[in-house]
């Protein structure tokens, strides 16, 4: 059964908005099921919840403008910078270190695309 682990998957205002480091990112979702980051860095950091050493994870969202990209960290892994596809899905790919902390889960979206849908699960569950 596939179970969307991402704490906000409307990116709803009222939602989880806060990042790993504790910036809140709420401006950045306008209410429509859009993230458009516009945080000064260049990029927004996402937090995500603690997940099981060991096992593999697929993160999607799509890119409704085509551009952009993300980064999945958890614990102290990086997965690739990742671009969209030509239908504007950018899918992650990254299994869980025994070591480092979760409370750095994130994802990093930056500042050049919007997107919705975003879809964290279980790779073993049939994602991507």
């Amino acid at each position: 059964m596939r179970v969307n682990m991402y704490p906000n998957p409307r990116f709803s205002p009222d939602g989880a908005s806060t990042g790993a480091w504790g910036i809140d990112y709420a401006n950045d979702m306008p209410g429509d099921g859009t993230l458009r980051p516009s945080h000064s860095q260049g990029f927004d950091e996402l937090h995500v919840p603690e997940l099981d050493p060991g096992a593999e994870y697929v993160f999607s969202v799509r890119s409704e403008n085509g551009r952009g990209s993300v980064i999945l960290v958890i614990g102290e892994r990086y997965s690739s910078r990742t671009v969209p596809d030509g239908n504007g899905m950018i899918v992650l790919r990254l299994t869980a270190p025994a070591t480092g902390s979760p409370k750095t889960n994130r994802v990093v979206f930056s500042n050049q695309g919007v997107y919705s849908q975003p879809q964290l699960e279980l790779a073993s569950t049939g994602g991507f």
